[in-house]
């Protein structure tokens, strides 16, 4: 779902919808931001979720830095967009962080 051709210039913010057999239902591009940052939209994430039914969700965008590692604002985030789901019974499974040449799991590395 990625534009390979953007990932090294523009952080992208995506949205990514399970049924409750973790299988994929659906998946959104939230969000374009700069060079640093990308505007979060709890709202339009958990709407979505609802809108589809999803049991589980999980969000992912790219560093154009190439730094892998999870910055406050998407330690942030994550907390609140976990939060607003829960409320609802959704379950946040990961946040993933990705780079040209790779990528970071929050969930593998126990932030989530």
């Amino acid at each position: 779902v990625w534009d390979r051709e953007l990932i090294n210039l523009q952080e992208q913010f995506v949205a990514l919808y399970f049924n409750g057999n973790n299988q994929l239902i659906g998946w959104r591009l939230i969000s374009n931001g700069d060079s640093k940052s990308v505007v979060v939209h709890v709202k339009i994430i958990v709407s979505l979720a609802l809108q589809s039914m999803a049991s589980g969700v999980i969000i992912a965008h790219n560093h154009p830095s190439g730094n892998l590692s999870p910055s406050k604002s998407d330690e942030v985030i994550t907390e609140r967009l976990k939060a607003a789901l829960a409320l609802f019974d959704i379950k946040l499974l990961d946040h993933v962080i990705l780079t040209d040449n790779g990528y970071c799991s929050m969930q593998e590395e126990g932030l989530l």
